[in-house]
């Protein structure tokens, strides 16, 4: 988007670059984890990175089997019970563009 103004008699044109790419999500392992319940796991580690953006946000949640998303935070994630899990990585940008990564995490 391109805005004209008139200043004096000088013209001033402004420049507003429209970012419609999503953030990348790139993490140390897109391997399944596997874990005990009740015990501490360190979950892969992952940066976001965008085009325009500087520093995208990203959020880590956990999606269990009986309970509502968990956000984690420090990369590690005690699950509280036995099941399968969903890690979700998920970026966003200042435009509101956002990317999501999962890793699958079971708890015996």
């Amino acid at each position: 988007e391109i805005s004209c103004s008139l200043v004096g008699s000088e013209m001033c044109i402004r420049d507003r670059i429209s970012d419609t790419s999503a953030p990348t999500v790139y993490l140390s392992s897109y391997d399944d984890i596997e874990c005990t319940a009740g015990k501490r796991v360190q979950l892969p580690y992952a940066v976001a990175q965008d085009n325009l953006t500087q520093n995208p946000t990203l959020r880590i949640l956990v999606y269990g089997p009986t309970s509502d998303p968990i956000s984690v935070s420090g990369g590690e994630f005690v699950p509280p019970t036995k099941g399968k899990y969903i890690v979700r990585y998920c970026a966003i940008d200042e435009e509101g563009n956002t990317t999501v990564k999962e890793v699958r995490l079971t708890a015996k």
